[in-house]
Formats: C-alpha cells, sequence, structure tokens
C-alpha cells in the first residue's frame, strides 16, 4: 500500500453541529451549509463568490462499505444505485470489503487511483481505513461516511457529514423497550469484531436496560449454523429474559434457538425474514436504521457536493433512525422490504 501523504491544512471551516432529522416521518431536514466550501474540481479552497467553474460532465463516485452480500447491505446497495440512476452522467463504483477493514482501505486507495470525484465510506474501524482517507482528502475528494463512523465527520474537516444513525441512542432505545417488555439480563449478540458501532449498540442498550447486559462475540452471517450453536450455548450458560441481535440475518439464525428456550428475541435493522417473524411474534421487535437511505442520500449529497458545491449536515449527522418496527407497524414496510428498499 503507498504511503499517504501528509495531511494538509484544513480546507474549510465550518461548524461542527449536530443535524437531527426526522425521517422516521419521512422528512429530512437538510440546511444548506454557507460560507467557505471546496472546489472539487481542483481542490482548491472558494468562497461563496467563487468564479472558477463548477464541473460539468461525466462524475464517478465510489461508495465502499465494510458490509457484504445479505439483506441489509443489498439494500444499501439498492439506495445507492437508485440514486445514480436518477443522477445525470454519474457512474456508481459500490464495493463492499465484506467486514476486511484491510481490504476496504485498498478499495478506497483503488478508487482514488481510477478517479472517482466523491467517495462516500462505512467506518466501523476508523483507524484501518485513516490513511486512504488522509490520501483522499489531500487530493481534494469530497467525502461523506455512512452506516458507521459518525465521529468521523466531527474530527475531519474533508468529510461533508454522516450519514446513518447514533448507534449510542439507537442502543438506548432497545434497551428501554427490552426493560419494558420485562427484561432484566439481555445478550447482546456481536457479529463484527472491533466494529465500534456495534459496542455503542450493546453500550446503549445496556443504558436503556437499566439491568444486566452480557456482550456475546459469535462467528457472524458467514457461517449462521455456528452462530445460532453460539447464541444457545451463551443462552444455556447465561439464562438471559432476552436476546438481542445487531443485524437481521444474525436474528434469523437465532430464532429457532431462542424461541426453543422461550425467551424474547429482539433485533437491529430489517429484511423481509425479519419483518415475518415481527408480524408472527417470534421477534418482538427491530430498530430500523433505513439502509437504502444510507445508500442513495451519500450518492445524491457526494453529487451535489461536486457539481454544486452544496454541503448538507454541518459536518454533523444526518439522521436515518432509529425507528422501532414492531408487530402493529410491520405490515405497513414488508412489501417495501421485499423491493429492496426498506
Amino acid at each position: 500500500m503507498p504511503v499517504p501523504p501528509a495531511r494538509p491544512a484544513p480546507r474549510r471551516h465550518r461548524h461542527r453541529a449536530l443535524l437531527v432529522a426526522g425521517l422516521a416521518a419521512g422528512l429530512l431536514a437538510l440546511p444548506a451549509l454557507a460560507g467557505c466550501t471546496v472546489d472539487p474540481t481542483s481542490g482548491a479552497s472558494s468562497s461563496g463568490g467563487a468564479t472558477d467553474a463548477p464541473h460539468t460532465g461525466p462524475m464517478r463516485i465510489a461508495v465502499i462499505t465494510h458490509g457484504d452480500a445479505g439483506g441489509f447491505w443489498s439494500t444499501v446497495r439498492r439506495g445507492a444505485e437508485d440514486a445514480a440512476a436518477t443522477l445525470p452522467e454519474v457512474t456508481l463504483d459500490y464495493q463492499g470489503s465484506a467486514g476486511d477493514v484491510r481490504l476496504q482501505s485498498e478499495m478506497i486507495n483503488a478508487a482514488i487511483n481510477q478517479g472517482a470525484d466523491a467517495i462516500a465510506v462505512s467506518a466501523p474501524d476508523p483507524g484501518a481505513i485513516g490513511g486512504a482517507l488522509d490520501r483522499a482528502e489531500a487530493e481534494g475528494i469530497p467525502l461523506i461516511t455512512l452506516n458507521s463512523g459518525a465521529e468521523l465527520a466531527q474530527a475531519r474537516e474533508g468529510i461533508i457529514t454522516h450519514v446513518g444513525q447514533s448507534e449510542r441512542a439507537a442502543g438506548v432505545a432497545a434497551g428501554e423497550a427490552l426493560a419494558e417488555a420485562g427484561a432484566t439480563t439481555v445478550l447482546c449478540i456481536v457479529h463484527e469484531q472491533n466494529n465500534t458501532g456495534l459496542q455503542e449498540r450493546c453500550a446503549g442498550a445496556e443504558e436503556g436496560l437499566d439491568g444486566e447486559l452480557v456482550r456475546v462475540q459469535v462467528t457472524g452471517a458467514r457461517d449462521p449454523g455456528q452462530t445460532a450453536r453460539e447464541i444457545g450455548a451463551a443462552m444455556d450458560a447465561n439464562d438471559p429474559d432476552a436476546v438481542l441481535t445487531l443485524d437481521p440475518d444474525i436474528a434469523a439464525a437465532a430464532i429457532q434457538e431462542v424461541a426453543g428456550r422461550d425467551r424474547t428475541l429482539a433485533t437491529f435493522d430489517l429484511s423481509p425474514d425479519v419483518l415475518d417473524a415481527v408480524e408472527a411474534g417470534q421477534v418482538l421487535f427491530a430498530v430500523d436504521q433505513q439502509p437504502y437511505l444510507q445508500g442513495y442520500l451519500p450518492v445524491t449529497f457526494l453529487e451535489l457536493a461536486v457539481r454544486n458545491r452544496n454541503e448538507v449536515g454541518a459536518g454533523g449527522l444526518v439522521a436515518t433512525g432509529p425507528a422501532l418496527i414492531t408487530k402493529d407497524n410491520a405490515a405497513a414496510v414488508a412489501a417495501l422490504a421485499e423491493q429492496g428498499t426498506r
């Protein structure tokens, strides 16, 4: 891997404020950012009175995530592809590293080498992709984080905003809902090592639960059968009231193990199978962070940043969740999930 150049002095200064958008109701607050912005065509700083020409013609936008081909990340990809399809002359380069953060860093560097005009990344392990992000910033490439890595939008001047949810707040909401259902001991199932977002979910759930939360590391989606056995063994060892999974594919693997022990199961994120299980009463609730928007919005925002020098989010959070999907409202989104947009 080439050694990234030293980071330049900040290219722009802007107020770092938290933007909370009410997407659960279908509305998004998108304040435009005034002041000094980056000219994506040259990497030079410019003000509102800049006279150099904006970007015209074809544009290449890369979306590089740590995701896989499972239900959640397929929905993210669908959102990114749908957004690109609506934008004239935009070519989308979507890649997922299936949890391999070193490979993700290599993918980001490759996207830069291939002339990406803008890049969106997930960042479950910010340090692992830091060098690649340094290089993108040095070359004046607009960046957005999505899904995980919200702290980077606060820490790095080169990142326009983060599109996703506050994982800690989402965890608190899940913990409170489990407590309301009577749970006092919960297993929090972690399926990816070193994923800071998953750790934040567990920490938030522990806070909201105000009870005992036990973190359990499992193999993950690459081996659902082994993962299910690991969850069953952890339940036998800890005798919890409830199990909280952090991914819909992990929830699907856990359903029979949890039902066989007559315990409560809740999860993060949606899939058609999870929605069916919620409707059937096998899953108490799913925390929805709207992955379709996590693909769609970064592509849209980056196209505007390159083509029109727009910035969204004031360097903070454009919130896509959380919202709880329960038996009462699962049917309303089930048909959309089958289409790959929820």
